[in-house]
C-alpha cells in the first residue's frame, strides 16, 4: 500500500494543489466554489483538501512582524485579532464558519415547518440539539447525514447557498468572525464595528436563514422529500385472522392462563414471562402466536 502511495497520491496531490490554485486567482468565481465545495464535498470527506490548503498554507496569505512569520488565513486572522491589526483579505477563506453558524438554524426551521403536523414537536425535539451543535461547535456532521444522501437536491442547494454567501460577505466589506456563534459575537464586539463590519454580517446572517427556509422548504414540498419528520406512517397489520390487533387472550390461555404467570419482563428483542407450572403451557398455541422470524423458546 505504501508503494502505491506513492505512485498513485502525487498526481492527486498536483491535482489538489492546481484546484487550489486556480481557486485562490479566480476571485469572487474562486470564493464561491471554495465556499460550494466545502460543503458539497462532506460526505467524503474530501472537503478538507479544500479548505485546510487556505487556512493553513501560504496559499491563504502570510503575515511577517518584526521576525515571527504567519502562514494561513488562520494564523494570520489571530495574530491581527490579538495586534489590533486591521484584518487582511485573507480572512475571505475564514468565511467557511458563516453557514455553519447561521445556515443551520433556516435549515433545521424548514425541516420542521414540513414535518406532519403530529411529528413536529418530536422532530423539533430530535434536531434542536444537533443544530446546537452546528451553530455553537461547527459541528455540523449530524444534521448533514440526516439529509444528504435521502435527499440530493437539497445537499446540491445547500452547497450553492453557502458558496454565494461567501461572496456576499466578501462582496459587502465583510471582515469579521464567523465561526461559533457565542465566541463569533465576542470577538466580533471586541474588535470592534470598525475593523469588522458585524453589523453587516448579521443582517447577512438573517439573509441567510430566510434563504435557506424559503428554498428547503419550496424543494421539500416540491418533490415530497422524506426528510425528518415526513416518513410515510407506519401501518402494523393485525396477524391473519385476527381482527383489531394481536390476540392477547389467546397468548394469556397459551400461557396457562392468568394465574399461571408469575412474572414479567423483557430484554433487547424477547418478551420474558416467569410461569407457576410449564406443565399448563401450550407450546404449539404460543408458536403459532409468535410473530413470523420471531418464535418463541422456553427454560
Amino acid at each position: 500500500l505504501g508503494l502505491a502511495a506513492c505512485f498513485v497520491w502525487p498526481p492527486i496531490q498536483r491535482a489538489v494543489d492546481g484546484l487550489t490554485g486556480w481557486i485562490a486567482a479566480a476571485g469572487e468565481v474562486g470564493l464561491f466554489l471554495y465556499g460550494f465545495l466545502e460543503r458539497f464535498l462532506i460526505p467524503t470527506g474530501l472537503h478538507h483538501l479544500i479548505y485546510i490548503p487556505f487556512q493553513f498554507s501560504s496559499i491563504g496569505g502570510t503575515l511577517t512582524v518584526g521576525d515571527q512569520v504567519y502562514t494561513g488565513a488562520y494564523a494570520v486572522l489571530m495574530a491581527e485579532y490579538s495586534m489590533g491589526l486591521p484584518f487582511s483579505d485573507g480572512i475571505r477563506w475564514m468565511y467557511t464558519g458563516f453557514t455553519k453558524t447561521f445556515g443551520y438554524f433556516g435549515i433545521v426551521a424548514a425541516f420542521i415547518f414540513c414535518a406532519r403536523p403530529e411529528k413536529r414537536r418530536r422532530t423539533a425535539a430530535i434536531l434542536c440539539p444537533l443544530l446546537l451543535t452546528a451553530t455553537l461547535a461547527s459541528v455540523t456532521e449530524p444534521l448533514d447525514f440526516l439529509f444528504c444522501f435521502l435527499s440530493p437536491v437539497l445537499w446540491l442547494a445547500h452547497g450553492v447557498i453557502a458558496g454565494a454567501f461567501m461572496v456576499l460577505l466578501d462582496l459587502c466589506g465583510v471582515t469579521g468572525f464567523t465561526s461559533g456563534l457565542l465566541s463569533s459575537l465576542a470577538m466580533n464586539l471586541s474588535a470592534g464595528a470598525g475593523r469588522t463590519g458585524y453589523p453587516v454580517l448579521y443582517l447577512l446572517a438573517a439573509a441567510e436563514i430566510a434563504v435557506y427556509f424559503m428554498v428547503f422548504t419550496f424543494l421539500i414540498r416540491r418533490f415530497d422529500l422524506r426528510t425528518p419528520g415526513r416518513e410515510a406512517p407506519v401501518t402494523t397489520e393485525a396477524p391473519a385472522g385476527q381482527e383489531g390487533g394481536f390476540p392477547f387472550r389467546a397468548l394469556v390461555a397459551a400461557l396457562g392462563g392468568r394465574d399461571n404467570i408469575v412474572r414479567v419482563d423483557n430484554c433487547l428483542t424477547r418478551l420474558r414471562v416467569w410461569v407457576l407450572d410449564p406443565e399448563r403451557l401450550d407450546e404449539k398455541a404460543l408458536r403459532s402466536l409468535a410473530p413470523d422470524g420471531l418464535g418463541c423458546h422456553g427454560r
